[in-house]
């Protein structure tokens, strides 16, 4: 999968919803600078939050992201705060950001969306 989506850089919308991604097909997905759409709900990204945001930080056009049903923040005690808000904050045109059931705690959550739209303003 990942070598299919490294050769379509110019697709702008993307669903990939219960497909089993991996992190590598997820990198994938940085060379996509035109994606406005992206929905990879139900992929079990489990506990990988640092990277998956890392991997999304390039994609600024994004409008819609769902990530919903991944538990990518299921690992207490993971580092995934910063690397969220950088990915937020790169992303200019998003509109609709879509996470529940990640496992991530509510204040936590609260706290990194505060940051990110602080640092819009």
């Amino acid at each position: 999968l990942a070598e299919v989506l490294r050769s379509l850089p110019n697709l702008r919308r993307l669903n990939l919803r219960q497909n089993n991604l991996s992190i590598a097909d997820l990198w994938a997905l940085c060379n996509m600078t035109q994606l406005e759409i992206l929905q990879i709900q139900g992929n079990s990204l489990e506990g990988d939050a640092p990277r998956v945001w890392k991997c999304l930080a390039g994609l600024g056009h994004v409008q819609i992201l769902d990530l919903s049903h991944n538990g990518i923040f299921a690992v207490p005690g993971a580092d995934w705060k910063d690397d969220m808000v950088l990915a937020l904050r790169s992303m200019r045109r998003l509109e609709d950001l879509i996470l529940f059931g990640n496992g991530a705690p509510p204040g936590d959550l609260t706290n990194v969306l505060d940051r990110v739209a602080q640092l819009r303003e």
